[in-house]
């Protein structure tokens, strides 16, 4: 049987620190053995760098410059494009992966994954970020077939569909950390909230 190819892209990848980055390096670690992972995120060198790290290949594309926290990475389409999945795993915030995602214009499933949101400077995500935001909104809806979106900083819980075949899944942030277990067949998506800790 022929395994699933998820590509999950990020910012950055560790040894780069942070949050999403964290999540991301455990994310892909758990699944390595029931999934092919790939990882596509900026690097922090003007060098496009292909390796594996604990099993997982990465790709980090070269970044020219930094814009505050986002990486500036001319060849990110090009990548986004090239990178074979089934599924393919958007971590935001992350500008890089809109931009790239517009561009691209991918036809894989898509799971969109909110690790915090974009609050300051307001003036800036409106007018810089919401419309790349809703042009992937907007890719999910005409994909047709079922989408996850996963945000994990609101310190609520919900579990609900607010647009035909768009599943939305809120859990807790801070302190309470909780996992899902989920599974896609054919054109559906099962997900279950497990335990916190």
């Amino acid at each position: 049987m022929t395994r699933l190819r998820v590509l999950h892209v990020g910012k950055f990848y560790p040894p780069v620190s942070g949050g999403m980055e964290k999540v991301l390096r455990v994310v892909c670690d758990a699944e390595r053995a029931v999934v092919d992972s790939h990882v596509l995120v900026a690097n922090d060198a003007p060098a496009t760098v292909r390796e594996s790290v604990n099993g997982v290949p990465v790709t980090r594309v070269a970044s020219l410059t930094k814009v505050g926290a986002v990486a500036i990475c001319p060849t990110f389409p090009y990548w986004l494009r090239r990178l074979p999945c089934d599924i393919m795993v958007v971590h935001e915030p992350n500008p890089v992966a809109l931009v790239a995602h517009w561009l691209v214009r991918p036809k894989a499933r898509l799971i969109f994954w909110v690790h915090a949101e974009v609050v300051r400077p307001q003036w800036r995500y409106k007018a810089f970020y919401r419309p790349f935001l809703r042009q992937l909104q907007e890719a999910a809806r005409r994909l047709r077939k079922p989408v996850l979106f996963v945000h994990g900083d609101t310190h609520l819980y919900k579990d609900d569909e607010p647009l035909p075949g768009l599943r939305r899944i809120e859990v807790w942030g801070s302190r309470f950390v909780a996992w899902l277990r989920g599974s896609i067949e054919a054109d559906k998506l099962y997900v279950d909230l497990g335990g916190h800790h």
